[in-house]
C-alpha cells in the first residue's frame, strides 16, 4: 500500500521508526486524502515527535542529538546515560585530552528555564530521582544527590556547560533537565550532548559488567535494616497494626506446618503417603508466601473514598496523598483527600485462591479417581470462580456487582461438580468417602463463606479493612487447614491410603 509508511508514523511516531521516515510531509499528504480524519490527523502534524540519534563523530567522541525529549515524571527529562570508566591521577593532570567529559547544549520552548543536573549511580541517586520527581519536589533536593548542578542562564532559554568526570570505579552518568521554576514538564526543544571518552568506546559494558559497589552494597543493607522497623513493617494502608499481625500470624503457623509437612515426608516410606504429604505441603507453603506478601505491604492495591456515597471509591493517588516534608512540601498534596477512608485490595489473595484451588481439587480427584472431564470441568469453574472475584474486587463501579453474580454461578457449578464426585469415593472406600466429604465441605463452606463476605466487605466497604483481613484470614487458614491436614494425616489416621481401592473396613 503506498500510505502505509505514513500510517505507521502516526500509530507509532518516532519512537520506532527514524525522524527521516516520519515527517510533517507525509502526514499531511496523507491528511489530504482522508479528508473525513482531516481534523484528527491535524492534530498530528501540530505535535512534536521526539527523536534521538546517537552518532560517532570519531572513535572517541560519541554526540546524542535530541529533539522534544518524554518527560520522566512530574519536571523531570532524562537526556542521556553515559558509561563512564575508572580514571586516574595521571589523567587528571591533562584533563582536556585525558579525562572523559561531557558537553552539553540545551534548548527550550518559549521563556522556560532549565536546571541542568548531573547525578551518577552512586548512593541510588536515580531511584531518589525518579521519587522526587513522582512527587513532584522542588530542586534543592536533587541537588542535595547531584554530582553537578548548572543553573539557568538569566534571560535565556538555553544552558550550556562542558564537565569532566572523575571516579576511581566505573559509574553510569545522567544528564537531567528539571524546570526548576514552575516545577512542569521540560519543554526541550533540542539538546546536543558530546560525550568524549578517550579510555573506552562509550559502550556500556565496563558499567554493567563489574559487580556492584560495596557502596552501593551498604547502603541497600541500610535500608533494608531501616525498612524492618516495628513502625514499618505494621504501617500499611487502609489497615491498622492489628490487621497487619493478623496476617503475620497466619504466615507464621502457615510456616510451622510446611516445615513439619517437610520434614514428615522425608521419613514416610510409603510413596502415596508421601505425595499426599507433598500436596499437603504445597498448601501450606503456598498460604505462606501468599500472606507474607499481604503483610509487607505488597500485593495491594488502595482505594480511597472519594465521594458521599457507598459506591464513590477510586483507586488512590500517592501524589495527592503524600504531603512531602517542611523542607521540601508537595505542592499537589490535599489534606482533605489525604484524610478520605481507604481500603484494602490485596490482589495477593485471590493468587493464593487460585493455586490451593488447583492444587486441592488436583489431588482430590485423584483421591476419589475421577475421570479427565470431570477434572476438567471443575478446574475450569474453579478458576473462573477465582477470576470473576478477581474482577469484582477491582473494579469500582457498578459493574462489580455483575462480576460478584457471576462469580456465585461459577460457585454452584463447582458445587455440583463436586457432589458428582460422592458416588465415586463410595466405590473405593469409606475411609476415602469420609476424607472427601471434608475435602468438599472445607472448599465449598470456604468458597461460599468467601462469596459471603464480599458483600459487606469489598462489595459494600462496609467492613473497615481489619475486619477484612481478619474473616478472610480465618476463612482462608480454616479451609485450606482442613484440606492439608486431611490429605496429609488421613491416610495415617485410617490406616490405609487415601489413594487405596479397597472395599471398604
Amino acid at each position: 500500500m503506498p500510505h502505509l509508511k505514513t500510517f505507521a508514523c502516526l500509530l507509532v511516531g518516532s519512537f520506532f521508526l527514524p525522524l527521516s521516515v516520519c515527517t510533517e510531509s507525509t502526514i499531511s499528504k496523507t491528511a489530504s486524502i482522508l479528508n473525513p480524519f482531516q481534523h484528527t490527523l491535524s492534530g498530528f502534524m501540530r505535535m512534536h515527535m521526539p527523536s534521538y540519534k546517537r552518532s560517532n563523530p570519531t572513535p572517541q567522541t560519541t554526540l546524542l542529538e535530541l529533539r522534544w525529549p518524554l518527560c520522566a515524571g512530574k519536571h523531570t527529562s532524562i537526556l542521556g546515560s553515559f558509561c563512564v570508566p575508572p580514571t586516574t591521577p595521571e589523567m587528571e593532570k591533562k584533563p582536556k585530552t585525558m579525562l572523559p567529559r561531557l558537553s552539553i547544549d540545551v534548548a527550550a520552548a518559549g521563556e522556560q528555564e532549565l536546571t541542568i543536573f548531573l547525578l551518577n549511580d552512586e548512593d541510588d541517586s536515580m531511584t531518589r530521582l525518579k521519587r522526587d520527581s513522582f512527587e513532584n519536589k522542588s530542586c534543592s533536593s536533587i541537588a542535595e544527590y547531584a554530582e553537578v548542578v548548572v543553573p539557568p542562564t538569566p534571560g535565556s532559554n538555553k544552558v550550556s556547560t562542558s564537565r569532566s568526570l572523575t571516579g576511581s570505579q566505573a559509574h553510569m552518568w545522567f544528564v537531567v533537565a528539571v524546570d526548576c521554576k514552575t516545577r512542569v514538564c521540560p519543554n526541550v526543544t533540542s539538546a546536543n550532548i558530546t560525550f568524549f571518552h578517550p579510555n573506552s568506546d562509550g559502550s556500556r559494558e565496563v558499567c554493567t559488567s563489574d559487580a556492584i559497589s560495596l557502596e552501593v552494597m551498604r547502603a541497600a543493607m541500610v535500608e533494608g535494616w531501616q525498612a524492618l522497623s516495628i513502625r514499618n513493617v505494621l504501617n500499611i494502608s487502609g489497615v491498622t497494626p492489628l490487621g497487619v499481625v493478623v496476617l503475620y500470624l497466619i504466615f507464621s503457623l502457615a510456616t510451622i506446618a510446611s516445615i513439619l509437612l517437610a520434614v514428615k515426608s522425608k521419613g514416610e516410606a510409603d510413596l502415596s503417603k508421601r505425595e499426599l504429604l507433598h500436596a499437603a505441603f504445597y498448601l501450606s507453603t503456598i498460604l505462606a508466601i501468599c500472606y507474607l506478601t499481604m503483610a509487607t505491604g505488597n500485593g495491594l492495591a488502595v482505594l480511597r473514598k472519594v465521594g458521599s456515597g457507598s459506591s464513590k471509591w477510586a483507586y488512590s493517588n500517592a501524589v495527592m496523598a503524600t504531603p512531602g516534608d517542611h523542607k521540601h512540601p508537595n505542592p499537589f498534596y490535599d489534606e482533605a483527600y489525604a484524610r478520605a477512608r481507604t481500603y484494602p485490595f490485596f490482589y495477593a489473595r485471590q493468587v493464593e485462591w487460585l493455586l490451593t484451588s488447583w492444587i486441592s481439587l488436583h489431588f482430590l480427584s485423584d483421591v476419589v479417581g475421577a475421570p479427565p472431564a470431570s477434572r476438567q470441568a471443575v478446574l475450569f469453574c474453579a478458576t473462573l470462580r477465582v477470576l470473576c472475584d478477581f474482577a469484582a474486587t477491582s473494579v469500582t463501579g457498578g459493574a462489580r456487582w455483575v462480576f460478584w453474580v457471576l462469580e456465585c454461578l461459577f460457585l454452584l457449578a463447582c458445587i455440583l461438580e463436586l457432589n458428582a464426585f460422592k458416588h465415586l469415593a463410595m466405590r473405593r472406600s469409606k475411609h476415602v468417602t469420609s476424607s472427601y466429604q471434608r475435602i468438599r465441605h472445607a472448599l465449598c463452606g470456604g468458597w461460599a463463606t468467601q462469596a459471603v463476605l464480599w458483600i459487606p466487605c469489598a462489595g459494600t466497604k462496609g467492613f473497615s479493612g481489619d475486619a477484612d483481613v481478619v474473616l478472610y484470614g480465618l476463612v482462608d487458614a480454616a479451609s485450606v487447614g482442613i484440606v492439608a491436614v486431611t490429605l496429609a494425616f488421613g491416610a495415617h489416621v485410617h490406616g490405609v491410603s487415601l489413594r487405596s481401592s479397597s472395599g471398604g473396613e
